[in-house]
């Protein structure tokens, strides 16, 4: 492999194995250090708590609604940012 296709390729592998680490030492340290789930909860833990909440059905109708007004809310910035701009621009003439 030349050196040009490794450096493209290289984030792709480096980049998960280093989460991937970060995540087992993570576990390892909460355990091995005895810390409360309180205070910082094993990737394990959030993992699971994740699959529960993800499949709960009101878990999907509440990110559609967030997922609509982000989407509003952006159309309504990018539509006032582009009238102020255009006041200002035909303003400054």
């Amino acid at each position: 492999m030349n050196r040009k296709k490794l450096l493209r390729v290289l984030p792709w592998i480096t980049t998960p194995g280093l989460l991937i680490l970060l995540f087992i030492i993570w576990e390892i340290t909460v355990k091995a250090l005895e810390v409360s789930p309180l205070i910082l909860p094993p990737p394990s833990l959030i993992f699971e708590s994740l699959g529960t909440v993800l499949g709960e059905a009101s878990t999907w109708s509440h990110i559609r609604v967030t997922v609509i007004q982000i989407l509003i809310g952006f159309s309504v910035g990018t539509f006032a940012g582009v009238v102020v701009g255009v006041l200002l621009a035909l303003i400054h003439r």
